[in-house]
């Protein structure tokens, strides 16, 4: 699974459990366009421990580009924005961070610059 550690900026590929809606997923894909079975390679004892969902993308991964495209779009209060999944304040505010050092966004205004809109 692909995460994002906002302090270190960086993204790095890690293996995790899945979920147990990720494996009802793998088991409605075995065989649909084909024959094909799903094979469990872990216990019931396990599968009542697995969390119910998958972490959200938009809370494990960057945000830079997320931000540079809805600020393009004309959104302008990410911070308050009401996320369906709200992302983590520290990945919000590093991207914003990034993108002013970049000079993609105005110091104290958050409005894009030529140079974040290209």
């Amino acid at each position: 699974m692909r995460c994002y550690d906002a302090c270190t900026r960086m993204e790095s590929l890690s293996v995790t459990p899945i979920s147990k809606a990720s494996s009802m997923k793998r088991v409605g894909q075995a065989g649909r366009t084909g024959p094909g079975m799903c094979f469990r390679l872990y216990t019931t004892d396990y599968l009542d421990c697995m969390d119910d969902n998958t972490v959200p993308e938009i809370q494990r991964t960057d945000l830079t580009n997320v931000v540079l495209s809805l600020k393009d779009l004309g959104f302008d209060e990410l911070v308050k924005s009401d996320f369906m999944d709200q992302p983590p304040d520290e990945a919000l505010h590093k991207a914003f961070e990034l993108l002013h050092s970049l000079s993609a966004l105005e110091e104290g205004s958050d409005d894009l610059t030529q140079l974040g809109k290209k």
